[in-house]
């Protein structure tokens, strides 16, 4: 579920006015974080169409947490662990951010064969997102070679295990 909180606390006792806004895609409350990563490396690919407009046509991505355990990312949306399980993903919740892709709550639509931590993984949240976008028009006479534009993120994925929580 998309949310945006606006929270306001008035402290009236020291006279101090405080405002936070915070933009969540929220996890289902019985999950527990697994992992949280960083992208390292990552790259927003489009196509441009026939229209003269970039149409989006995939991730590629190398993510690290702060143990330098290391997750690949491509189109599927696939993300693989480095004990090689891995998932795809279904988006089911945007929120827009200016001037970059938006953030997601992504739930699993599938498991790869390979046994590991992703067996474990329900969820895939994606925040702090920066560039990635396409802006502009294309000539699809002349951008017969596509465009990567960079961007970066957190990656944080959730499963019911407490007791893998890493």
């Amino acid at each position: 579920m998309i949310k945006k909180t606006k929270i306001h606390a008035l402290v009236t006792a020291i006279g101090i006015s405080l405002s936070v806004t915070a933009y969540a895609v929220e996890i289902p409350s019985h999950q527990h974080l697994l992992l949280r990563t960083q992208v390292v490396h990552g790259i927003q690919s489009y196509q441009c169409a026939p229209e003269g407009v970039w149409k989006f046509s995939g991730p590629m991505a190398i993510l690290h947490d702060p143990l330098s355990r290391h997750v690949v990312h491509y189109s599927g949306p696939s993300w693989q662990f480095q004990d090689g399980s891995s998932v795809v993903g279904r988006v089911i919740a945007s929120t827009p951010r200016e001037g970059a892709i938006p953030e997601l709550l992504l739930e699993v639509a599938a498991h790869g064969q390979a046994q590991g931590l992703f067996q474990d993984v329900n969820f895939i949240r994606r925040l702090s997102t920066v560039g990635g976008v396409a802006l502009g028009h294309c000539n699809p006479r002349q951008d017969i070679n596509g465009l990567n534009v960079p961007y970066d993120a957190v990656y944080e994925f959730w499963g019911t295990r407490a007791d893998m929580w890493i």
